[in-house]
């Protein structure tokens, strides 16, 4: 099982002001391990579980989508790809795996509804 520590957030992802701060270079690497990483999360025989206690958003809703099965209360926080709204792709895959979850229509908000 996968949860934050405390009670604001699952996960905030990387530090903005990290990657503001480095070289091209080690942002590729970065997000080529995190998106390593993820999908052994995916592929491992084991059952995962990620507990949103909180807000999840960057690297926290990629990390909650390469479970199996994501549970939250309703009023925890908020999720989302924040990234998308700077113009960029989520760097470890999410934009992929949130369609692979719900289908594209759903992924892109042609419910109506913020996803």
């Amino acid at each position: 099982m996968l949860t934050g520590h405390g009670e604001k957030f699952f996960s905030a992802g990387a530090s903005i002001s990290m990657l503001d701060s480095v070289s091209p270079g080690f942002k590729y690497f970065f997000c080529l391990h995190a998106n390593e990483t993820l999908s052994r999360l995916e592929q491992t025989p084991k059952l995962v579980i990620a507990a949103l206690n909180g807000h999840a958003v960057g690297g926290g809703p990629e990390i909650a989508m390469a479970a199996d099965i994501r549970i939250g209360r309703k009023d925890s926080g908020q999720v989302g790809l924040p990234e998308v709204s700077l113009g960029v792709l989520a760097g470890t895959g999410g934009t992929a795996r949130l369609s692979r979850l719900v289908g594209k229509g759903e992924g892109k908000g042609d419910n109506g509804h913020r996803t």
